[in-house]
């Protein structure tokens, strides 16, 4: 920039002309890169119950984490040296091969939105008006949902969770008729998060940026023993100062087949979706304000499955 400007000034010089350039000064960052940060909790098993994997999944960059630490006489874990400004799901896995895990609700570009909304807030611009989200929207959302056509034989919504004029839906899909080089009695399983906004014409899906949780292509005697339940208690949000509230969690003893799917259960099961995020809990997300944070020792990072 400083030979820029000298080149600028030698050219109007050679032409007579002086006078004072001004100064270019960049306006600061609306966000500062985050810092790395942890998480520590506590599980509580039922009786009978032994928990024999703990995982924390970042959707985002793709990766599972394996506990700094994890004493399974006091049932506490940690995990270290996480990416800040980020959601993860935590994973449960029972010796008997029951799994629970987190589901990050959270719209699509809430940290995008976010950082607009500050910078609308630096430049004295008005920011994006508040919403509420009804019981109405999710009966528009449901019917949208129940009226599609595609690949999926049957859909079933699992979690629905407003956020004023935008939506994050938790649907299961499974394929059961005939499909390309399938064998027989084989099936598709699939659990996806799904994103809607509210414009004039109604609640509208977007487009590309539907984000697959889970995706399994399985014999039926295979699927029928699938355990897999989805709680939005076991995600938490490590923020960019690497600060997380920690996870107190106490193991269900009966499986809830309304939050995701259970032995032996219906292909199709009618379940009411479960809803979050109605009235008054809906106001967009505030960029937080970074601290230091103190050094870490590293987590171990595995491929996602």
């Amino acid at each position: 920039m400083t030979g820029s400007r000298a080149a600028l000034s030698a050219l109007l010089m050679v032409f007579g002309v002086q006078f004072a350039l001004p100064e270019l000064r960049e306006d600061p960052p609306s966000a500062h890169r985050p810092s790395p940060g942890g998480i520590t909790g506590k599980i509580i098993a039922s009786r009978g119950q032994t928990i024999a994997l703990v995982q924390a999944i970042c959707r985002e960059n793709g990766k599972v984490y394996s506990p700094s630490t994890w004493d399974i006489e006091s049932d506490r874990f940690a995990f270290d040296d996480l990416p800040g400004d980020a959601n993860y799901d935590i994973r449960l896995v029972t010796a008997s091969g029951r799994r629970m895990e987190g589901i990050d609700l959270s719209f699509v570009d809430a940290r995008l939105l976010a950082m607009a909304n500050q910078r609308r807030k630096d430049l004295a611009l008005p920011i994006e008006t508040h919403a509420s989200f009804t019981r109405t929207d999710t009966q528009h959302i449901t019917e949208y949902v129940r009226r599609m056509k595609g690949f999926a034989d049957f859909r079933r919504i699992i979690y629905i969770h407003g956020h004023g004029r935008r939506a994050t839906v938790l649907v299961e899909l499974i394929r059961d008729r005939r499909f390309h080089s399938r064998k027989d009695g084989e099936l598709i399983w699939r659990m996806e998060l799904w994103y809607f906004e509210r414009r004039r014409g109604g609640w509208t899906r977007l487009d590309n940026v539907e984000r697959v949780i889970e995706r399994r292509r399985l014999s039926a005697e295979d699927w029928r023993k699938l355990h897999i339940e989805y709680l939005p208690e076991l995600t938490v949000h490590v923020d960019a100062a690497g600060a997380s509230k920690p996870v107190h969690f106490r193991v269900p003893e009966k499986a809830d087949p309304t939050r995701g799917r259970v032995p032996a259960s219906k292909l199709a099961p009618v379940t009411a979706p479960h809803i979050l995020g109605l009235e008054g809990n809906t106001k967009p997300p505030s960029i937080p304000v970074r601290r230091p944070a103190s050094t870490r020792p590293s987590s171990q990072a595995q491929p996602a499955r």
